[in-house]
């Protein structure tokens, strides 16, 4: 069974992606709706992302991030997000295809650079990473900056409790909501 897909799909300027049999569509309530299968839904996503430059492993990694979200009913971080990571791309505040880089490393702790690059290429990278060294260590601190946005966290917390490990993560952002009690 597929899953519904609550969001338009998307075709940017000087791109071409052919949209041949990649979901069903029904009528329901006067709306017309598709249902993909998460393997066309990350077929589609990389498709998309691959024709904006990424490569081919970047576009597969970053696909699963944002189609674990949309399965798990976040869609706030699932294929929403491509529309945005696309104009990101074309303004070169993102980095299609980052490489992590280790700044500097102890036996328990990490700090790294993410190129500016999404979650689902560089940050799963440092995840596994502190993964190994907590294996080893007993724990592991991880600091990753110059990041991109990296999609729904839980991806990143649940990596690492099916590895064994707990895991906390934090993340800054751009001012959202005023503190409690506060009016900016």
């Amino acid at each position: 069974m597929g899953m519904p897909c609550r969001h338009s799909l998307f075709v940017r300027k000087n791109m071409q992606v052919h949209f041949n049999d990649i979901g069903q569509t029904l009528k329901e309530n006067g709306d017309w709706k598709m249902i993909l299968t998460k393997e066309k839904m990350m077929s589609l996503i990389r498709t998309v992302f691959e024709a904006a430059g990424m490569l081919p492993e970047n576009a597969e990694k970053e696909a699963e991030v944002l189609v674990t979200a949309e399965a798990r009913g976040v869609y706030s971080h699932g294929m929403q997000l491509v529309p945005m990571y696309l104009e990101w791309f074309e303004k070169g505040a993102i980095n299609k295809n980052p490489e992590l880089k280790v700044l500097n490393e102890t036996p328990s702790s990490l700090l790294c650079d993410a190129d500016r690059g999404l979650g689902g290429i560089v940050f799963r990278e440092a995840v596994d990473r502190a993964i190994a060294k907590t294996k080893e260590n007993g724990m592991c601190t991880l600091i990753v900056k110059n990041a991109g946005h990296y999609g729904a966290g839980a991806f990143y917390v649940e990596r690492a409790a099916k590895a064994g490990c707990l895991s906390w993560l934090y993340s800054n952002t751009s001012p959202a909501a005023a503190p409690f009690g506060g009016s900016e």
